[in-house]
């Protein structure tokens, strides 16, 4: 069992999320909450987690002002080892699957390009962000990573009005990843985590969206922060 993401409610009940076990070579996300004093809370699924389906990963986790928990992650193939898709999952208050999001509680993006949730943000309209990576789609094209951002409604349909049908792919750099992200009080969106372009130094990449999606300029004079801080180390 891995604990890969922590939020805390507004009652300061925690929220921990992750994956759980083995079953055919493949975890279960798991997530589980405890009360302010460190037990397990009886309120939540009596107690117990919940436990996603087969070849889930759960990596980040968020609070609706309304008590609802939002789950970041991803799925993979029958492996276990090579990701199929960005994940999504809502839950209620009391731990069961949120059926106002898609009819089931899931949702997903990049399913055919190796996407993967890494972190995940609420905005103040009640739309989802989450931070991650993917790959280029198409045929014949590199297998590189790529930083990747996906939006959703408050009902789980890919929004429309962010990039291209709900998701952004960062090309400038590959081997990227945003391990987080956090939305601007004007609606722009912050994802930072790193990148590996030459497949041997590790950067630091911070990028900044509009709020439709689009690369904001106006960050670090092109939209992109690139740095790396252990350069020419002894």
């Amino acid at each position: 069992t891995r604990i890969l993401g922590a939020a805390t409610q507004a009652d300061g009940k925690l929220v921990v999320v992750g994956d759980a076990g083995m079953e055919a070579g493949q975890t279960r996300l798991l997530v589980a909450r405890y009360t302010a004093t460190g037990r397990p809370d009886r309120t939540f699924r009596g107690g117990n987690p919940y436990l996603g389906d087969v070849g889930t990963t759960a990596r980040a986790v968020a609070i609706q002002p309304d008590g609802k928990i939002v789950v970041a992650g991803k799925t993979t193939d029958p492996s276990g080892t090579t990701s199929r898709g960005m994940l999504v999952l809502r839950l209620t208050r009391g731990g069961a699957p949120d059926s106002s999001l898609s009819g089931d509680g899931l949702a997903a993006a990049f399913a055919d390009q190796a996407g993967e949730g890494l972190s995940v943000a609420i905005q103040g309209n009640g739309r989802i962000v989450v931070g991650g990576s993917a790959r280029l789609p198409g045929p014949g094209v590199d297998a590189y990573s790529r930083m990747a951002a996906a939006r959703f409604t408050a009902n789980g349909n890919p929004d429309g009005g962010f990039g291209q049908g709900g998701t952004v792919l960062i090309t400038v750099v590959r081997i990227a990843a945003a391990n987080a992200v956090a939305v601007q009080p004007n609606g722009r969106i912050v994802l930072a985590g790193s990148h590996r372009d030459n497949l041997q130094s590790t950067e630091v990449l911070v990028t900044r969206l509009t709020a439709n999606g689009a690369v904001d300029g106006s960050f670090a004079g092109d939209g992109y922060f690139i740095q790396q801080f252990a350069e020419n180390a002894a």
